[in-house]
């Protein structure tokens, strides 16, 4: 019956693709999209991936705090046009379906197909993998390294120079999405773990007992470094540090716009500084009730019929882990899953985003399956064993027939029929996007904006490089924006009326109209005078002043 797990995820893949792609093509990018568009778009400007490599070398890659692979994918697309958007789009969604058929190939290889097709059903109509199938995104596709290299790791999967070749699926991970690293520390403190367990439980020395050890880290190391020797080597360059992100300096911020003031965080010891144990624990505690939430979308989403078997299924992924035979997968799976639900329960407090747990969705929709089989192998369980093969592949038929009409019946015709027109910004922000061209890159002035981060919004990575927009940081007081806009040499101030309660602080105090709704607000600001505004009824988005 291997014919019906790969044609199954084959058919998965395929609605994957065409689900995530419809349901995006025609919308506006927006955050993540636009930095990985305007990376692209430099990679492009400086000879392709192998001008990339020569940059690499010489520590003049700018970008810090994401890894380069997705702009080294989309650079051909590169350009500064909404003509790129769509393209990339569609280059995500092919990822996206790949990254499913490799994982149910991977699964397939290390335990079987039906394990494997059951371990796809669950990803494909997850919100992460329909989501970001049509969103430029390293997710999901990241997940298919990631999945190889636990695979290998964990020993599901044991094929000559297995620790080389987990190190090389590690470096393509690392390429695309820093937390590569997660699992490599994972393997330490799970060795560290083991090691120690088996010196008292042997009486061995530790020494003998971490021989193993450290020479499947060394081939572990290489076949990384096999891969990510570029980015390393940039970031020595450019930082004095292999392994330096910027984001790492986020973590000990109380909000996402503290990056402004001084471009980074303050640091482990800044924070333990000015923040108590009752504040970290409350900060811990609030994170891990959203992780709750977070991990339960892990196997739900729009297009899953099965919804409300989130939580067994989530349940029966931790029971698979648990009651995994082998010592050395359960400890091993077991911190790598307890460091990524620490790390974002912490990180929650800045944004809860469900990819960044997605990376779990695959070990454990996969030790679900495991845990099911181990459930109906248990000696109460006779009947159901007696007749397990015939039910087990009844049961992965519905599952996959759920799954398809869940994805497929999700498909919008209208997404996937050739545009008439190219993406065009709203009016309003189309606008805006011209009057910045005029003054923030043909005459040079200097233009601060309160957001960036807005639908429609999201334009500046159409901007030349040479472009004089500048984000507002999140100072205390009015006296604060003075100096800062004297020191920017700012002429210019555009605030975006959705998102100027961030910049209270430098706002609030000289609102002029305190009707509740933003969209009505007006300002007052010593010194500025209102110079230009949003042309389009009924209200005005954003509001332009210079200074006096």
């Amino acid at each position: 019956m291997a014919w019906l797990g790969a044609g199954g995820a084959m058919l998965l893949a395929l609605l994957l693709a065409l689900n995530g792609y419809s349901h995006h093509a025609n919308e506006m990018p927006v955050s993540d999209e636009t930095n990985f568009l305007f990376e692209s778009i430099w990679v492009g400007d400086h000879g392709g991936v192998s001008g990339w490599l020569g940059h690499a070398l010489r520590g003049e890659y700018p970008f810090d705090n994401r890894t380069p692979g997705m702009a080294l994918l989309g650079s051909p697309f590169a350009q500064r046009s909404l003509d790129a958007v769509r393209p990339f789009r569609a280059l995500s969604a092919v990822l996206a379906a790949l990254a499913l058929l490799g994982i149910y190939a991977a699964a397939a290889k290390a335990v079987g197909h039906r394990t494997a097709l059951f371990t796809a059903a669950l990803l494909a109509v997850s919100n992460t993998w329909t989501y970001g199938a049509g969103k430029i995104a390293v997710e999901p596709f990241v997940y298919l390294p990631l999945f190889v290299a636990w695979l290998l790791m964990a020993g599901y999967w044991r094929p000559r120079g297995r620790w080389l070749w987990a190190g090389v699926a590690l470096g393509i991970w690392y390429l695309f999405k820093a937390t590569a690293l997660l699992l490599l520390v994972a393997m330490g403190i799970a060795a560290a773990v083991e090691a120690t367990q088996r010196a008292r439980r042997e009486r061995v020395s530790l020494r003998a007992q971490a021989v193993p050890a450290l020479h499947a880290l060394g081939w572990l190391l290489l076949g990384a470094l096999l891969v990510v020797w570029p980015v390393l080597w940039n970031n020595t360059v450019a930082h004095g540090n292999p392994l330096h992100n910027r984001n790492t300096s986020f973590l000990w911020l109380d909000s996402y716009d503290q990056r402004l003031v001084n471009g980074g965080g303050p640091g482990l010891g800044g924070y333990l500084q000015t923040h108590d144990a009752p504040e970290i624990a409350g900060r811990l505690r609030d994170g891990m009730l959203v992780q709750g939430k977070v991990l339960l979308a892990l196997f739900a989403g729009p297009y899953a019929a099965w919804w409300f078997l989130a939580a067994p299924a989530l349940f029966l992924g931790i029971f698979g882990t648990f009651t995994d035979p082998v010592r050395w997968r359960k400890t091993f799976t077991l911190v790598f899953v307890a460091l990524v639900i620490l790390l974002f329960a912490w990180w929650a407090k800045l944004t809860a985003i469900e990819r960044f747990t997605g990376m779990l969705g695959p070990i454990l929709a996969f030790e679900a399956a495991r845990g099911v089989r181990r459930a109906v192998r248990n000696p109460w369980s006779g009947w159901i064993r007696s007749r397990r093969r015939h039910a087990g592949w009844a049961a992965l038929g519905t599952l996959l027939l759920l799954a398809s009409l869940g994805l497929g019946l999700g498909v919008r015709r209208d997404g996937l029929a050739s545009p008439g027109e190219a993406l065009q910004p709203a009016p309003k922000y189309a606008y805006l996007k011209e009057w910045l061209f005029v003054h923030a890159v043909h005459r040079q002035e200097v233009c601060a904006v309160t957001s960036y981060f807005r639908p429609n919004y999201d334009l500046f990575w159409l901007l030349p490089p040479e472009h004089k927009v500048v984000l507002l940081p999140p100072l205390p007081s009015f006296e604060e924006f003075r100096a800062w806009a004297a020191k920017q040499q700012a002429r210019y101030l555009v605030v975006e009326l959705s998102t100027w309660k961030s910049r209270a602080g430098v706002l609030a105090p000289h609102l002029a109209d305190r009707n509740p709704d933003p969209r009505m607000a007006r300002f007052d600001l010593p010194g500025w005078k209102l110079v230009d505004q949003d042309p389009h009824p009924p209200f005005a988005d954003y509001l332009i002043y210079e200074r006096e």
